[in-house]
């Protein structure tokens, strides 16, 4: 960088650092879940956003769909189950499941419908080509980051 210009790779680094950090930002979780009228902690949300469909599923499945830990996602359905947002029926084969009640499968539809209308907002001035490139480019991104290991320097 002679010119005092970020590279590509120093411009993509960023990128992911500040994506990261918006991510995991319990201030952005809360103000999405506040729009949304669920006042739930950001590691709650993220379990019911899973349960949202409706589907029963083992605690195993919604950790690994989550990407938590089983013990934080029992900590999280505790909460959600106070709440009444979700259950646990009986398992046909004895295996532990977990589903969202109707309350719970609203709250999740809110919290999805705010995501949309925030994602639409942020892209409005984009144009139609733009989006589509990005959508295609930046799924092409993840998968990539997903299936390349990673090197020792």
């Amino acid at each position: 960088m002679t010119d005092g210009s970020m590279t590509e790779r120093d411009a993509i680094g960023t990128g992911i650092h500040r994506l990261q950090r918006l991510m995991a930002s319990r201030r952005v979780a809360a103000r999405l879940a506040e729009a949304a009228g669920v006042e739930l902690p950001q590691q709650a949300v993220n379990v019911l956003r899973v349960l949202g469909d409706g589907e029963a599923r083992t605690v195993a499945d919604v950790a690994r769909a989550a990407r938590m830990d089983i013990g934080a996602v029992s900590r999280q359905l505790t909460v959600l189950e106070e709440r009444r947002l979700v259950r646990r029926p009986a398992g046909s084969n004895g295996a532990a499941l977990v589903a969202a009640t109707a309350a719970g499968r609203r709250s999740a539809a809110s919290v999805e419908a705010v995501q949309s209308r925030h994602l639409r907002d942020v892209l409005a001035g984009w144009t139609p080509e733009e989006r589509e490139a990005f959508g295609r480019l930046f799924l092409r991104f993840v998968d990539g980051l997903a299936h390349t290991p990673y090197r020792a320097p």
